[in-house]
């Protein structure tokens, strides 16, 4: 019996800032026919990802859904490339499902981002299997006028199983991410000022790097900025460290749920999360340091993380392991195919 295919359209795969799509792939590619239809080359791409096919225009893609013939198409964010593909799915008769994130979510009602305003009554329809989000977001996204049948709550997409060990970890402090204003890691750089006793590592991923430099360069240079690595090579950097600082602007407030803080809580790290908005204590847990001022980490990062803290903290990250919880996603497909 032929596996039910279902054709990615995605919008810059494959993307390092971007590993949720790789680990959702990982988790359900032995189960379903897949093909991956990136809009624009990634400007950080990883190496070795699933393979996939680059196509600007809808008739190329429209020739591809053709040759294919999908079951299910299935996308990420509600963003620019979502009328494309409702469009698609609607010249074609075929079923589609969205996974949403942070950054297209974080919108306070009544406010309703343009994309999605357009969008509410194809994913609506009868052609939406369903709209995954994160546990924050459903209430804005009901709110917003999606009906709540249509809505999925999950975790982030982590590999989960990667990830873990409950092996010793080093001594370092860590932070991660893409440098831009909203992820602030200027603050970062103070506290290892601060803490001229440990190692602090920042593994930036592109965008705003050089006038991150400069603040490092004036600080001293108390942080290693390295270069980013292999999706692959990660599970290790975050052994090398005992806590990860996640790092927030206040003033833009678009940090949403990090991948970084799953994933380090699943290697054995603490993470330090900024009190920005208490749905960041659904997803870290309460065995996460919450911080008003970066000032308040010095003594935090100086210390071994408690191992009753540690425990839970594999468990709360298990919360994200897309094996567990892949059947939102495949479930919805499944139901597409049976149509």
């Amino acid at each position: 019996m032929s596996k039910p295919r279902v054709l990615y359209i995605v919008y810059q795969y494959p993307q390092l800032s971007e590993t949720y799509i790789r680990a959702e792939i990982a988790a359900v590619q032995d189960e379903f026919e897949l093909e991956v239809i990136s809009l624009v080359p990634a400007d950080l791409p990883y190496k070795d990802p699933y393979p996939f096919k680059l196509l600007a225009t809808r008739e190329e893609i429209q020739r591809e859904i053709d040759r294919f013939r999908p079951d299910v198409l299935h996308t990420h964010w509600i963003h620019t490339h979502l009328p494309l593909v409702i469009e698609l799915a609607h010249a074609n008769g075929i079923p589609f499902t969205v996974r949403s994130h942070s950054f297209d979510t974080l919108f306070t009602p009544p406010e309703v981002p343009p994309v999605l305003a357009h969008a509410l009554d194809a994913l609506n329809g009868d052609l939406c299997l369903g709209v995954l989000a994160l546990p924050f977001a459903v209430p804005n996204l009901i709110a917003a006028g999606l009906t709540p049948s249509k809505v999925r709550s999950v975790f982030p997409a982590v590999d989960y199983a990667r990830f873990l060990s409950r092996a010793p970890n080093g001594d370092g402090v860590l932070a991660v991410g893409a440098a831009l204003p909203k992820k602030q890691f200027a603050d970062f750089v103070k506290l290892a000022a601060l803490v001229p006793s440990r190692e602090f590592n920042l593994y930036q991923i592109g965008y705003h790097g050089a006038a991150l430099q400069t603040v490092n360069e004036a600080f001293g240079n108390p942080v290693t900025i390295r270069e980013p690595v292999e999706p692959d090579e990660m599970p290790a950097v975050y052994k090398r460290h005992r806590w990860l600082v996640v790092t927030a602007s206040r003033e833009i407030g678009t940090v949403g749920w990090p991948l970084c803080i799953a994933e380090a809580q699943a290697s054995g790290l603490g993470v330090c999360v900024p009190s920005l908005r208490d749905d960041l204590k659904e997803y870290a847990g309460e065995n996460a340091v919450y911080y008003d001022s970066i000032e308040e980490l010095t003594d935090v990062v100086t210390r071994p993380y408690p191992e009753e803290l540690r425990e839970p903290g594999f468990w709360q990250a298990r919360k994200s392991d897309i094996a567990a919880h892949k059947t939102e996603l495949t479930g919805l497909w499944y139901a597409g195919v049976s149509r």
